[in-house]
């Protein structure tokens, strides 16, 4: 009895846990099936991901190409640009006739180059400061004198020629500023033509009439480049007789000034050289003289 009780218990347990198994047995499928639900939506997140960064990058190479495509256009702009100016440089350096370089005194390197050429404008004077390119200072149809100051902190010129009433210049190195000399108190149809320092403040600058086959030279002026002012120191009363044609500055010592002797109707045939120091120069200016060098003695003729 006991053993029939023990075996009818043995199959009970078994059936039970033959019944557990197909219990848990059906209830895997879904799990399997809830897990791959899972890994299909992931998988679109980064499908979605990966064709937003292929838009992105698409978008990012059009925006390259047009940069390209930009900056090749304006290669070619530039190098038609460049062509130009090449030709440019070619037809002035063609044109070239001559060329001077002016030293400036001072602590630093500075000078003047000034060139003439075969078309107008003729004359070119720029100025280069140490360690820049050459600087345009002005462009004329002449520039007959270009005179550097004492100290090379200024500059003058003008475009003195026949039969032109000249304009004249000064250059301010420091400040690298051009301004025009006007002189409306001259007398009529007189113009400055030969020009020199007297030192860092002043400059003597000849006067003669502006046209005429016949004019040497004409009087000597002083122009005072602080105050503006400027007026006759050697002057003679009867032009036609005794013009002075240049001047020549020694050491700040002396000058000598180079004069035509003529005969009061237009002939003039001996030339004179006068020489006045700097004292009698300055005597000149600060007392508000005029000296007449016709009535003094010149220096002996050389042999």
């Amino acid at each position: 009895m006991k053993k029939l009780l023990i075996l009818t218990l043995a199959g009970l347990l078994i059936v039970g846990f033959i019944s557990c198994g197909a219990s848990n047995g059906d209830n895997m499928p879904s799990s399997a099936a809830a897990g791959d639900a899972s890994l299909t939506e992931t998988g679109d997140e980064n499908s979605k991901t990966n064709s937003e960064i292929i838009e992105e990058l698409e978008n990012e190479i059009e925006r390259l190409n047009a940069l390209i495509s930009a900056a090749y256009d304006e290669k070619i702009d530039l190098l038609s640009r460049i062509a130009d100016l090449e030709e440019e440089i070619n037809a002035v350096n063609n044109s070239l006739i001559t060329q001077k370089t002016i030293w400036l005194k001072g602590e630093n390197s500075r000078y003047l180059v000034l060139k003439e050429f075969l078309t107008a404008p003729y004359y070119k004077l720029s100025i280069v400061y140490a360690g820049e390119s050459e600087i345009e200072i002005a462009k004329l149809n002449n520039i007959w004198t270009v005179k550097a100051s004492p100290n090379g902190a200024k500059v003058i010129f003008n475009d003195y020629e026949f039969e032109v009433t000249a304009q004249v210049f000064m250059y301010d190195v420091e400040k690298r500023e051009t301004n025009e000399l006007l002189m409306p108190d001259l007398p009529p149809d007189r113009t400055a033509a030969n020009m020199e320092w007297l030192d860092d403040r002043y400059f003597l600058f000849i006067v003669m009439f502006d046209q005429g086959s016949v004019v040497r030279g004409g009087d000597v002026y002083v122009y005072d480049t602080e105050t503006g002012e400027y007026r006759a120191i050697i002057k003679c009363e009867d032009y036609w007789a005794f013009q002075t044609e240049s001047i020549d500055i020694y050491n700040d010592e002396f000058i000598i000034f180079n004069s035509w002797l003529g005969d009061g109707a237009c002939n003039f045939d001996e030339i004179k050289h006068h020489l006045l120091t700097f004292d009698e120069i300055y005597e000149l200016i600060e007392n508000n003289k005029t000296i007449d060098l016709s009535q003094k003695e010149s220096l002996p003729p050389q042999s």
